[in-house]
């Protein structure tokens, strides 16, 4: 490919003794396209991006990127983005040595799809929820704060955040998202807003007019790419939301619910008990107690 840049891991300043380094950066709003001697699995923490992969076999893909999707980058593939704005990616550095060194990653259902043959997987994107995104920024930051550092044992803890991002990341169907192209770039920013704001009253008309569309057309082409309607998938993230919030905290309901949207306890209480079978307080103890097994 014309104008193609090479990385060596010596351009990102991998010690020769790690197998894994990362950092957090703000991207331009074009990329180059490049290709590197290592694999590079890639969090978008903030912003949107055209990007462009093109596999070994010659696959090309282009998607659009918005914050919370997760991909990856193999040894000799070509990328690049384009049309970048608030663009904030963390980038995790392999050497094939680490993937060696941990076989269990193997096992999980996204091996294939972040490692292995591009050819048997319909598409190499995932998406994080907003819940989960807030929990992967977090460790990823204390990664690069130990890299940062240098601290005696630094490298363990480094690894041990990039081990639990990663195992998160291969291992759940639910973070699963269809590939979405340019056309429907406008889809995706919609998207971004209501996970970044679940707390926020939204319209289907003021998501439609963010998007540049018509309320039919907008729900058709939300619906076509991710096959629930736009209100269903705020519902469904205002509830993972739900969730998060029951398993990590101690705030009463009443302030989950005025954190993700539901405005008062009651009604929380109603929809969560219509969608998953149970009250809010009975998922929180449920949870308490496998935790505790």
């Amino acid at each position: 490919m014309e104008g193609l840049t090479f990385f060596t891991d010596s351009t990102v300043n991998m010690p020769p003794s790690l197998p894994v380094m990362l950092e957090k950066a703000v991207q331009w709003n074009y990329v180059c396209p490049h290709t590197h001697d290592f694999i590079e699995v890639v969090f978008v923490a903030k912003g949107s991006a055209l990007h462009t992969h093109i596999d070994q076999s010659g696959r090309k893909r282009t998607n659009c990127l918005i914050q919370g999707d997760v991909f990856s980058v193999q040894l000799g593939e070509k990328h690049w983005y384009e049309h970048g704005q608030s663009l904030v990616l963390y980038n995790i550095f392999l050497r094939p040595a680490f993937l060696v060194r941990y076989p269990e990653l193997r096992e999980l259902p996204g091996w294939e799809r972040f490692f292995g043959e591009r050819a048997s997987v319909p598409d190499t994107i995932i998406h994080f929820s907003a819940a989960t995104r807030r929990w992967g920024i977090l460790a990823l930051d204390r990664a690069v704060a130990e890299t940062q550092r240098r601290e005696p044992g630094f490298a363990m803890i480094m690894t041990a955040q990039i081990l639990d991002f990663l195992v998160t990341a291969m291992r759940s169907p639910e973070m699963e998202r269809p590939e979405v192209y340019q056309d429907r770039f406008c889809i995706l920013q919609s998207i971004a807003l209501m996970e970044e704001h679940p707390e926020q009253h939204f319209t289907l008309e003021q998501l439609a007019r963010l998007s540049k569309m018509s309320v039919p057309s907008y729900t058709q082409k939300f619906r076509s790419a991710l096959g629930v309607s736009p209100m269903r998938y705020l519902l469904k993230t205002r509830l993972f939301l739900v969730q998060h919030h029951l398993t990590t905290t101690n705030l009463s309901i009443g302030e989950i619910a005025g954190l993700t949207g539901f405005c008062t306890a009651d009604y929380l209480i109603k929809i969560f008990h219509r969608e998953l079978g149970l009250t809010p307080i009975q998922y929180r103890k449920q949870r308490e107690v496998k935790l505790k097994k």
